[in-house]
């Protein structure tokens, strides 16, 4: 039997949900619980998702192999941080962070620790993306990294 790949998700709201939802649905990975400091919208996304909520950032990293960080985009650097210290793969939603140096930064760590960050494509998948697609709609390969441009919905607060 194939090892699933153990995920948690930082964040419930819109892309938190998005993702936990299309976790739940993919053979090769195993949903293990989702953090939110907002406890009822957690509940309500882990009762939509089939999840524990976790009573904390640090539980759900002891208790998973990767983690989505979807949390608001203020706190993107900080938490992919944490993950890739803790020794988790990590995709995060767009911004992955506030600054060029805060990107590079993630970046060298991720290569010295040896684990994963990519950032997260949360949308409409593009014909040009079928190729890439997984089993499961809206979820992609992580490898090879695929970049396109994209411009932000909303303002972003460093």
């Amino acid at each position: 039997m194939d090892k699933t790949l153990r995920v948690g998700v930082i964040g419930a709201g819109h892309f938190g949900r998005y993702h936990a939802l299309k976790i739940k649905d993919v053979r090769r990975e195993t949903l293990i619980g989702l953090f939110d400091p907002d406890t009822k919208r957690a509940a309500e996304v882990a009762k939509e998702a089939g999840c524990p909520v976790m009573e904390s950032v640090e539980e759900l990293l002891a208790a998973c192999d990767a983690v989505v960080v979807a949390a608001p985009a203020e706190y993107h650097f900080e938490l992919a941080t944490e993950a890739l210290r803790a020794g988790k793969h990590v995709l995060v939603e767009k911004p992955v962070a506030a600054t060029l140096e805060q990107a590079d930064l993630l970046i060298t760590l991720a290569e010295q620790s040896g684990w994963c960050v990519r950032s997260g494509i949360c949308c409409a998948t593009p014909q040009s993306m079928k190729p890439l697609q997984n089993e499961s709609p809206g979820h992609f390969i992580l490898r090879p990294p695929v970049s396109r441009p994209s411009n932000r919905v909303g303002r972003m607060c460093p």
